[in-house]
């Protein structure tokens, strides 16, 4: 077990490789934190959706990024809030997602990265305009996410061609939840 220990270390580099491309049997890839054989069950808005796995369904929420508000009861929907939920319904569209699962969040949803088809769907998300990173404390290394989001501004893409953009976040803070 130790010489198998010592090769996966010196070799990190290209085990990333792999991962990336997919090339790696899931056994390896579970290691690895990316775990495969996921499937999309109901998108709930622009960053969180229902998945499934192995009989057991998990809410989670797209580490890494923020999407518009959806309308909520008394609260107004964000613009692109519509836009933004339906391009995510797009893109989980595969037989067999593959999620590495990076934290929990403090309503306890798992934040995660998906990907589909080798995909990165958060950073497809940012890059297509569709939300912006987040601005929150962060689970994960979001420098992507800030390079992706500054290139769907430069492009004027999604929530980027608005004249007046208000984050999520603020949008939330202007338009709390009565419950």
């Amino acid at each position: 077990m130790g010489l198998i220990m010592d090769i996966l270390k010196r070799c990190r580099w290209l085990i990333v490789v792999f991962i990336a491309a997919g090339l790696l049997p899931y056994q390896l890839r579970h290691c690895a934190g990316v775990e495969a054989r996921w499937k999309a069950v109901r998108v709930i808005d622009g960053d969180s959706i229902i998945l499934e796995k192995a009989g057991r369904l998990y809410e989670v929420r797209l580490a890494g990024i923020d999407a518009p508000e959806l309308g909520w009861k008394d609260r107004p929907a964000q613009p692109f809030a519509v836009e933004s939920k339906e391009h995510l319904e797009k893109l989980v569209e595969c037989e067999s997602l593959d999620v590495k699962v990076i934290d929990r969040d403090r309503y306890g949803r798992l934040l995660v990265v998906i990907f589909c088809d080798g995909d990165n769907i958060n950073l497809k998300m940012v890059e297509d305009g569709m939300a912006e990173y987040y601005r929150g404390r962060p689970s994960l290394d979001i420098s992507i996410y800030r390079l992706a989001e500054e290139e769907a501004r430069r492009k004027a893409l999604g929530i980027w061609s608005q004249k007046y953009y208000i984050s999520p976040r603020i949008w939330r803070r202007m338009h709390p939840r009565r419950w």
